[in-house]
């Protein structure tokens, strides 16, 4: 995201998707400057035409409010909100492969 929203692009993006990601800068246990967004960061990414957001809602590594955070600055952003408390998916993500091959041309 910190990419995206601060660098140019010479592609074309189909689709963005972010798992359990900590919003950086968020909350003082989330500090460290090379990840922090820009407070407007999102008027500043390139045009995506699909952002999902994959999140466990008691995941307890990185809380759910990074979801919501980031679901309050993406508000077009497709939500997917896990059962569970993982972080790392250790049995898949199937709902991501599949959200994957719905982009498919």
């Amino acid at each position: 995201m910190k990419y995206l929203s601060e660098e140019s692009l010479s592609c074309t993006v189909s689709g963005l998707f972010i798992i359990a990601s900590p919003f950086w800068g968020r909350s003082p246990e989330w500090q460290l400057e090379n990840y922090t967004l820009h407070a407007d960061f999102e008027k500043a990414l390139p045009a995506l035409p699909y952002i999902f957001l994959y999140h466990s809602f008691r995941e307890n590594v990185v809380p759910f409010s990074h979801h919501q955070a980031y679901a309050r600055k993406l508000p077009q952003s497709i939500q997917r909100i896990l059962p569970g408390e993982e972080h790392l998916f250790s049995k898949g993500l199937p709902i991501l492969v599949k959200d994957v091959r719905s982009l498919q041309l």
